[in-house]
């Protein structure tokens, strides 16, 4: 596992879930406080709103890491599409 350095960090929020995206100069990643339930609110969409998808956009987003460049976010072997589509 590559240990990373963080360069940055971002606060997400949506009202009722929030997280960090930490930049790092090798990848970035999302932490989230209450990691479980976030995953599930993305994949369900429900408690994520579009604004808190656009933050994650362009990411690929697997157990709360992600690699740049990817038009859809994975989570737990779901998709999302980059619109905010379910």
């Amino acid at each position: 596992m590559l240990e990373v350095t963080t360069v940055s960090s971002n606060r997400v929020s949506d009202g009722d879930v929030e997280g960090y995206i930490h930049k790092t100069r090798e990848a970035e990643k999302v932490e989230l406080q209450n990691s479980r339930g976030m995953l599930e609110s993305l994949i369900r969409g429900t408690h994520c709103s579009l604004e808190l998808m656009q933050l994650l956009k362009g990411h690929m987003v697997v157990g709360g890491a992600q690699t740049k460049g990817e038009s859809v976010k994975t989570i737990k072997n779901e998709t999302i599409a980059e619109d905010g589509d379910m």
